[in-house]
């Protein structure tokens, strides 16, 4: 199962009534304002108003008639709020996303604990953008440069979202974590990026940042640069050396279903060409050699094929590429399959490729494999 489990009913409770709290508080305070598009402090309310929508979407709770909405998106191991709770443990096929070893024992924190997660007088300047008071608090308590407030956001996310150069210097100085993730699951790396603050991010990649973090959306810096365009930092996220080489393949591996979902050639072409050994076929994700021949990026699957994609690859409805190509009628699709070794007799539930095309009314696709199959 992929739900997440609490302890007691009495916790589950005050965790949603304590969310549930902070929505109807900011929709107050956000209906007060009356430039709500200029106000900093809207910005925050936004994402509080996000991250509770995030709440009844993402995740379920073993209680009422709570349930999730929007399309099913496995979790993954250990990878964010880990202070709050822990996933249950999976099997080997686990994703790595990050460098830190799994717990072994089941850890909740104590509700009673929430006040570790309230803003502090640290994140409360750096929002202001005010350095001196930033480094007065942290004379005052160096202990609060990494605690997270009731979104998961660190000043250091703040000061990444804001671009505020002066604050991350200052942070950088006193030796504050890098790669914190918020509750989202973005680090300060990737609010930058999807702030459009290049100059923090590779500031950030100067000072020891990973790339290679995902977030429950299969998000990463990579994904969100390439989004962006901004093609040369994005070159330099792909080329990023990484301690652990496997995390660093899987995540070039997301990015590149990233990449044939949003028919990305160029970030694409970046992840192919890199030195990665690129995983075809991810548990519970679409191949992205199916999702490019269903799409008729003929580019793409040249590439991908050329890359050593599986020709034969089944996604999550048993299909292969070329049974997408065919029921989508992409012809010349088809044919470069097939030219490279496609089976055309492959059968999902009892029917070919051309079986497919048939149904779909592709008539010259059906009559093409056809021949082959003869």
């Amino acid at each position: 199962s992929n739900k997440i489990y609490f302890s007691s009913k009495a916790f589950q409770l005050s965790y949603f009534n304590y969310f549930c709290q902070h929505l109807a508080l900011n929709l107050t305070l956000f209906n007060m304002s009356e430039n709500k598009r200029e106000d900093s402090s809207v910005d925050a309310l936004e994402i509080v108003f996000d991250r509770c929508l995030v709440v009844s979407k993402e995740e379920s709770f073993e209680f009422g008639n709570l349930i999730t909405m929007g399309e099913y998106r496995p979790q993954i191991e250990d990878s964010f709020m880990n202070d709050i709770y822990k996933w249950p443990e999976q099997d080997d096929e686990s994703i790595i996303i990050s460098d830190v070893q799994p717990r072994t024992a089941f850890n909740i924190m104590p509700f009673s604990n929430r006040a570790e997660f309230e803003e502090t007088p640290l994140t409360e300047a750096t929002q202001r953008k005010n350095v001196l008071l930033m480094a007065e608090c942290l004379s005052n308590d160096p202990s609060t440069i990494d605690r997270r407030n009731f979104i998961g956001f660190t000043a250091l996310h703040y000061a990444a979202k804001d671009g505020f150069m002066e604050g991350i210097n200052l942070l950088l100085e006193n030796h504050c974590i890098l790669d914190q993730q918020n509750f989202l699951g973005w680090t300060p790396l990737m609010v930058a990026i999807n702030s459009k603050h290049f100059d923090v991010a590779n500031r950030l990649l100067d000072a020891g940042a990973s790339p290679y973090l995902l977030s429950p959306e299969f998000e990463s810096a990579i994904t969100l640069a390439a989004s962006q365009s901004e093609y040369q930092l994005l070159n330099r996220l792909i080329y990023t050396p990484s301690d652990c080489k496997d995390l660093r393949d899987q995540i070039l591996s997301f990015a590149l279903i990233h990449a044939a979902e949003k028919e990305n050639i160029t970030l694409a072409k970046a992840i192919i060409e890199s030195d990665a050994d690129l995983y075809f076929c991810l548990p519970n994700q679409m191949p992205p050699l199916n999702i490019s021949a269903g799409n008729g990026f003929d580019i793409l699957v040249q590439r991908l094929i050329a890359a050593g994609a599986p020709l034969d690859s089944r996604d999550k409805w048993n299909l292969t590429p070329l049974m997408q190509a065919a029921s989508f009628g992409h012809l010349f699709t088809c044919s470069i399959l097939c030219r490279n070794g496609a089976d055309v007799n492959a059968v999902c539930e009892g029917k070919t490729a051309k079986d497919m095309a048939s149904e779909m009314g592709h008539r010259e696709v059906a009559k093409y494999l056809q021949e082959l199959m003869d």
